[in-house]
């Protein structure tokens, strides 16, 4: 394909943008190195049927602890909040009741579909109130999330709750309510958390902490890896070009993978010197910066919708934004996702969406908050998600009915 479009572009006289070295799979999914003594923490919670909660800073594998210990056990439901569903209510829970429920066939009693249906209305239809006075009340609602969940006992038997400092309040409430109905032995389902240091809701970390005291709940603080760990990591990669440098890489990254692997791949694909004095944050910005500075113009502009547009991106929103034909960004999508870019519907990681953003002149991006929210009204989307938008595009007149 890159052949076929440097073909094309010669015959249109047209700059031949040289395409990016394929990064090997040693980069893409990296050995597992270090962490015996927090994979011998999970299953020791798991065999005792607690719920458990690990916290640590961006970048450091909490995702990949959590999620590789999940699959081992092959029966896990996987739930992630986004950046953006603060603003929305029940926007977590909704998704991960669609996930749920893509599928499966599983059994619902009527008052449990009636009640669920308020999230996630497509999935039922129009649902008949079976009259009972307790229909609308909150403990209902949440009785109802608790049956659908139960009707999936036998296929899983964990669920697993990533990004949780991004999970919209309501959604947390019901998840706390599973946690205790979890704990109390109501619902099989065991219960493993993530979420970022010092980020999380202060009503979900009072209510994890509670959980901690009563001894339902076990903490693990994932942290850097150490020195020996991190060099193991990078030596495992097995890439020419890293000779002579792990050190000065291990050193840069201070043990969190994720910025020890962004060296790596900036290192493979450009090959620049390695500049240590550099901070760790802020090198990993300049990154990330590089990597969307090789992209073509139509890659970088469909990545720009999709950092802008936030949890309500689809290729029709871009297509509207862009003024294009969906087909038209079907090239440029598969470019992010080969790039890793883009992972399903968003950007592969929150500081990547955030290097795109801060990289656009305030004036383009009002301008994608301003035609996002256009779509969106024209979609009768969210009112609250609407508001937000046409704030940021200083639409402000417009945002108050909204509100």
């Amino acid at each position: 394909a890159g052949m076929i479009a440097a073909h094309r572009a010669i015959l249109a006289g047209k700059p031949v943008r040289p395409t990016a070295s394929p990064l090997p799979a040693s980069v893409l999914r990296p050995r597992w190195v270090g962490r015996s003594r927090e994979w011998a923490f999970l299953q020791r919670a798991h065999q005792a049927r607690r719920i458990v909660m690990i916290d640590g800073e961006a970048g450091v594998g909490k995702s990949r602890l959590i999620r590789d210990y999940a699959q081992e056990k092959s029966a896990s439901i996987f739930i992630e909040g986004r950046v953006g569903d603060g603003d929305v209510p029940f926007s977590t829970l909704a998704r991960s009741l669609r996930q749920l429920f893509a599928g499966r066939r599983l059994l619902i009693d009527g008052w449990a579909k009636s009640e669920l249906a308020r999230v996630v209305p497509e999935l039922f239809g129009d649902e008949e109130d079976d009259g009972a006075t307790s229909i609308r009340t909150k403990v209902r609602f949440f009785e109802a999330v608790s049956h659908a969940f139960r009707a999936a006992d036998g296929r899983e038997s964990m669920m697993v709750l990533d990004d949780l400092q991004w999970i919209d309040r309501a959604s947390a409430e019901v998840f706390i309510w599973l946690a205790d109905e979890s704990a109390r032995g109501t619902i099989p389902l065991r219960i493993f958390g993530a979420y970022r240091t010092g980020e999380l809701d202060p009503e979900v970390a009072t209510n994890i902490q509670k959980g901690v005291l009563v001894g339902t709940t076990l903490r693990l603080t994932l942290g850097p890896l150490d020195a020996r760990e991190t060099r193991e990591l990078i030596e495992a990669l097995d890439i020419d070009e890293l000779l002579g440098r792990v050190d000065a890489i291990a050193h840069a990254s201070r043990g969190i993978p994720l910025y020890a692997l962004e060296i790596v791949r900036s290192i493979i694909e450009s090959s620049a010197p390695l500049e240590g004095s550099l901070a760790v944050p802020e090198r990993l910005r300049l990154l990330l910066a590089k990597r969307l500075e090789r992209l073509s113009e139509p890659a970088l502009r469909l990545a720009r919708v999709i950092a802008v547009a936030g949890p309500e991106f689809e290729i029709e929103l871009a297509a509207f934004v862009l003024a294009k034909d969906v087909f038209d960004l079907a090239e440029p999508l598969a470019e992010l996702e080969r790039q890793q870019i883009v992972i399903g519907n968003r950007l592969a990681h929150d500081l990547l969406a955030d290097s795109v953003r801060d990289a656009l002149p305030a004036m383009i991006r009002c301008h994608i908050h301003s035609k996002t929210a256009d779509y969106l009204q024209a979609k009768q989307a969210d009112p609250a998600r609407i508001a937000q938008h046409l704030e940021a595009a200083g639409r402000r007149r417009e945002e108050a009915p909204l509100l």
